[in-house]
């Protein structure tokens, strides 16, 4: 070897490899019958092309279970949406019931106030009797409010027939003197009775808790 070629670097003939960060440049057309999409991605500012063909079917496999999923979300939200709308709707039907049965119940309860026993306090009745029966259904059995309603009806009772009863003794002064008497004492339960009933009836009234 000759002093000429001492410390000569030899050059490889292998290309030198492009650097990272390359760019590459990546645009979509369709092909000449126009049936397929074809991707053209092309690496570096001289690098060659390279062509992907997607065909309709493969797009179709692609977007039909995106499809499906969104509207299963939508029906999902949908039927999210109409629960909650059907639960307050029936919130607010049962307090409603409820409240209902609790006026009625005060209606007849103030006429004892300054009972006489017309038509008009008396008509009352019916309607009373009906919010008792009703209550079964409306109110649980813990709560106890058709057992105490069931026993204002057994003292209503006997003040709403007492003219009646009282007419039927014509001449029998003590024994309707006897009748006036437990006639006070229904109608004094009956007046004191609203604040037992609504300490019974405030827990399935309050509308937050249904």
């Amino acid at each position: 070897m000759g002093c000429a070629d001492v410390g000569t670097k030899t050059h490889s003939s292998r290309p030198t490899r492009k650097a990272a960060g390359t760019p590459i440049r990546v645009r979509q057309k369709r092909d000449e019958g126009g049936t397929r999409l074809v991707v053209e991605v092309r690496l570096g500012e001289t690098g060659a092309d390279a062509n992907m063909t997607i065909s309709p079917d493969v797009l179709l496999r692609i977007t039909i279970p995106l499809a499906a999923s969104v509207v299963s979300i939508a029906v999902a939200i949908i039927s999210w949406s109409q629960l909650q709308i059907s639960r307050e709707k029936l919130r607010l039907d049962l307090f409603n019931r409820r409240f209902d049965i609790f006026q009625c119940v005060l209606d007849f309860h103030q006429e004892f106030l300054t009972w006489k026993g017309s038509a008009e306090q008396k008509a009352l009745y019916t309607p009373f009797i009906k919010a008792v029966s009703e209550s079964r259904f409306i109110f649980p059995k813990k709560s106890g409010v058709l057992p105490f309603l069931e026993e204002f009806q057994r003292h209503s009772f006997y003040i709403v027939t007492f003219e009646e009863a009282r007419d039927s003794m014509q001449g029998m002064n003590r024994e309707i003197g006897e009748l006036a008497q437990k006639k006070i004492e229904h109608q004094n339960w009956i007046l004191n009775s609203m604040p037992t009933l609504e300490d019974k009836m405030e827990p399935y009234l309050r509308f937050e808790k249904l």
